[in-house]
């Protein structure tokens, strides 16, 4: 708020000094302005305060005309200018403005800091807030989400900015290993491992009075379509084209940006089968038990999909293997049938063979896969397990 205090200049003048002192969580702005009269000083504040309360982003504008940003600021002010960006993206950055990193003004960061950011984001150490350790590739994204930032600021709102000490930071970190590209996985699910989260998730889900997602109809949806996780949370009912089996997606991920990039996907007859499953109205009725959107095939969120994930892994007694690695699966099994690139990318939706190759795993020759119907048929004569 404001203060107004009273001095004495070397020639005997009087004069009244108006000081605005706002706070917003851990960012501060400043502002005074001299008058000769104390009447003036209190009306310069309460107009002041005023045009403040009524429009905030004023105290953004002048802190970026006088280039005191922090971090944290230019993070929110970039989240709030740019909008071509996934929530993978928006939920990292949103992330970093809760290190201490965050608190230091752009201008002022150096090659320790982002060394002092890595190591805390390594370790996995952050005050009063929880996160998990994390390897050389997540890593590497902070700083290059950070470098995204830092751009913006300089050749977009024109601060000043030292690129260098960054760059350094990156080669020196780079060189410890510290941070790193991220290794090609080469995990794909046995048939025995699907078998077991089949069963598991069919049981858990039968045998249990609990809303929970039906994850061993969503397991298998994965397999034959190749989505990312966030992208089933994100299907809508009414883009789905049944008669010509594809599916509209809105904002599918892209380096380039993802608002725009709506594109349709393959369904076909296998897929179909488990949509059909999912859309009939006494499953619905219980998966809309918490409350989701009703025009999502699954109208859960990603969050409550990877808790799910991870509950019926541990169950079924599986490690080391991910929910994307399901992708991969996809991907490995369009291509195990012979289908060219263009028709496998017609699923995945991956701009080129480079980016696709990754999901491809033709390492290990499979003779025979498990599909739906037979992991389902095994699931419904199994015995009970003894996780109820």
């Amino acid at each position: 708020m404001g203060t107004i205090t009273k001095r004495t200049t070397t020639k005997g003048e009087v004069r009244y000094r108006a000081l605005l002192q706002i706070r917003k969580q851990e960012a501060k702005y400043t502002e005074s302005k001299t008058f000769s009269k104390k009447s003036l000083a209190e009306a310069w504040l309460k107009k002041r305060e005023s045009e403040i309360e009524e429009n905030p982003g004023i105290i953004s504008e002048l802190k970026k005309k006088l280039g005191d940003v922090t971090l944290g600021e230019a993070i929110e002010l970039y989240l709030e200018e740019v909008t071509s960006y996934g929530p993978s993206k928006r939920s990292t950055l949103k992330l970093l403005t809760r290190f201490p990193i965050a608190k230091k003004q752009i201008s002022t960061l150096t090659r320790q800091d982002f060394a002092e950011h890595i190591r805390a984001r390594r370790e996995g150490k952050l005050e009063d807030y929880r996160v998990k350790a994390i390897g050389p590739a997540t890593a590497n994204i902070d700083l290059q989400y950070i470098r995204t930032i830092l751009n913006h600021a300089d050749l977009v709102w024109g601060l000043k900015v030292n690129h260098d000490e960054l760059e350094k930071a990156t080669k020196g970190l780079r060189n410890a290993r510290a941070i790193g590209s991220s290794r090609r996985r080469y995990r794909l699910p046995t048939s025995e491992e699907l078998q077991k989260l089949t069963t598991t998730a069919f049981q858990y889900y039968h045998l249990t009075q609990y809303p929970d997602a039906p994850f061993h109809l969503i397991l298998w949806l994965d397999i034959y379509t190749g989505r990312r996780l966030n992208e089933l949370s994100q299907l809508r009912i009414d883009n789905y084209d049944r008669e010509n089996g594809r599916w509209l997606l809105k904002a599918v991920k892209n380096p380039k940006g993802t608002i725009g990039n709506d594109k349709y996907f393959v369904v076909d007859e296998r897929a179909e089968k488990i949509i059909d499953l999912l859309l009939e109205p006494k499953l619905r009725k219980r998966m809309l038990r918490r409350g989701g959107d009703p025009e999502l095939l699954l109208p859960f969120n990603a969050d409550i999909l990877d808790r799910n994930w991870q509950k019926i892994k541990d169950m079924a007694g599986i490690e080391g293997l991910r929910f994307h690695d399901l992708r991969h699966e996809a991907a490995t099994r369009l291509a195990e049938k012979g289908m060219s690139i263009p028709l496998i990318q017609q699923y995945t939706l991956h701009e080129d063979w480079n980016s696709l190759k990754i999901y491809v795993n033709l390492n290990t020759i499979r003779k025979t896969v498990l599909d739906f119907d037979e992991a389902i048929e095994n699931a419904k004569n199994a015995k009970l397990g003894d996780f109820i």
